[in-house]
């Protein structure tokens, strides 16, 4: 479980403790809307910590995973990685405005935060593979 949480959660989950820590400073008014959880993710910032999973899913199949996998898993997951990057680079460029009220159910607000949705599903599909390889690994990281 130490493991999970270092490798997969942490990197996923300490900006945003970082940005709740944030909130405790006497931050300008046209600064702290700019600090609600969702303005530090909405564009596809978890996509990042994908990358980094992937590439570590990457170190650790090797020679883990059966010959006849192992292509499948690096490219499937290389083309993750890629998804992640495209995501995270034009989410900085092509900002998601921040909604102050959600309108319209949770459908419309999947669909304005369209890029935040596919970073989360790409974060726990990454988790998940990384998991699974990392614990199937045979190499000297694996257990």
């Amino acid at each position: 479980m130490g493991w999970f949480i270092v490798n997969v959660l942490a990197p996923l989950g300490l900006p945003l403790i970082a940005m709740l820590l944030l909130k405790l400073l006497p931050l300008p008014a046209t600064v702290a809307p700019n600090t609600r959880l969702m303005a530090t993710v909405k564009d596809g910032q978890f996509c990042w910590g994908v990358i980094a999973m992937g590439a570590a899913t990457l170190y650790d199949s090797w020679g883990a995973v059966p010959s006849g996998w192992n292509g499948w898993l690096v490219g499937v997951q290389i083309l993750a990685m890629l998804a992640a990057m495209l995501l995270a680079a034009g989410g900085a460029a092509f900002s998601t405005p921040l909604l102050t009220t959600p309108a319209g159910g949770f459908m419309a607000w999947c669909q304005h935060y369209k890029t935040f949705v596919a970073s989360v599903f790409l974060s726990i599909a990454a988790g998940f593979v990384y998991t699974v390889v990392h614990f199937a690994s045979r190499t000297p990281c694996g257990h």
